[in-house]
C-alpha cells in the first residue's frame, strides 16, 4: 500500500507529513520524498526532509528499509541516518531497459519498489555494519544487485562467470551479499562451504574483516596450508578466507 501525504504526530506533538509512504502488511518500510524537476535544489531539499522527519518521528523509521528522494530527471536513495552523500542512484544497463520506464524517477521506483525487488532488497541485501564501534545500516547500490544476482542463477544453471568491478565499488560487500543469497535455503544450495580467495594479504583481512562485521556467521581464516587443508576436510556449510598463494605449494605439501 502507497499512501499519500499521510500525517504523523509524535508523542511530542511533531507533525511529520511524508510524500509517500510505501507498506508492506501495514509495515511502512520506505518513505518517498517527491519535489519538483525544475527546482535547481530538489535534491538538497528531499534530503533535509527525509532528515527531519527522522529526527522529529523517529518510530515512524523503526521498521523503514529505504529513504529515497525523487525529483523526476533524478532519484536517490540511502538507508536511515546515512549522511546526504551516501545516497545512491539506480543505473540499468541497456538489457535491462523496459518500456515506458524512462525517466531516472521511473528507473528508481522500477527497480526498488516492484514487489519482487523490494522484497529482495529486504530479504538479502540490507546489512549493518559494524565500523569503528557504531553498526551503520547499509543499501545496496545497483552494480551489486545486479552482480549477486547475476551470479546465483549462473550458480544455479551449472555455470561459472567473471564479475568485472571498478575500484571502490564494494567488492567485499558484494562477495558478502553473494555469500549471504549462497546460505538462503530458498535458492537450492543446501548450505554450502564458500571459499574466498584473494591474492593479496591485506585484502584476505580486509575480506575476514567484512564479513564479521556485516554479521556472517562461521568465517574462518585460514592462517596456513596445512590449516587450509584441516578446513576443507571438514563437510559442513561454512565461510573461508584464503589466499590463493597456499594452493602454489608442493605436490607433498
Amino acid at each position: 500500500l502507497v499512501v499519500n501525504q499521510f500525517r504523523y504526530v509524535s508523542k511530542i506533538g511533531n507533525h511529520s507529513i511524508p510524500d509517500l509512504v510505501v507498506y508492506v502488511n501495514g509495515i511502512p518500510l520506505a518513505i518517498l520524498e517527491c519535489k519538483s524537476p525544475v527546482a535547481s535544489t530538489a535534491w538538497d531539499a528531499a534530503y533535509n526532509d527525509l532528515h527531519q522527519y527522522q529526527n522529529l518521528n523517529e518510530r515512524l523509521f523503526h521498521y523503514n528499509q529505504i529513504c529515497a528522494g525523487i525529483w523526476k530527471v533524478g532519484g536517490r536513495y540511502g538507508a536511515i541516518n546515512a549522511p546526504q552523500a551516501f545516497y545512491s542512484v539506480f543505473r540499468t544497463s541497456e538489457k535491462e531497459i523496459v518500456e515506458h520506464i524512462e525517466t531516472e524517477q521511473d528507473k528508481l521506483i522500477y527497480n526498488l519498489f516492484r514487489k519482487d525487488k523490494l522484497l529482495d532488497i529486504v530479504r538479502h541485501f540490507v546489512i549493518f555494519e559494524k565500523v569503528e564501534g557504531k553498526t551503520i545500516k547499509k543499501l545496496p547500490r545497483y552494480q551489486q544487485i545486479r552482480a549477486t544476482n547475476s551470479t546465483i542463477v549462473k550458480l544455479q544453471e551449472g555455470n561459472g562467470g567473471v564479475v568485472w568491478h571498478t575500484q571502490g565499488s564494494g567488492k567485499s560487500i558484494t562477495m558478502a551479499y553473494v555469500t549471504r543469497k549462497l546460505q538462503a535455503p530458498e535458492y537450492g544450495f543446501n548450505n554450502p562451504t564458500v571459499i574466498v580467495m584473494t591474492d593479496r594479504k591485506d585484502l584476505d583481512t580486509q575480506i575476514t574483516t567484512t564479513f564479521g562485521n556485516v554479521g556472517l556467521k562461521n568465517v574462518k581464516h585460514a592462517s596456513s596450508v596445512k590449516h587450509l587443508d584441516k578446513l576443507l576436510r571438514n563437510d559442513y556449510g561454512g565461510i573461508i578466507t584464503t589466499t590463493i598463494q597456499k594452493f602454489q605449494e608442493t605436490n607433498q605439501e
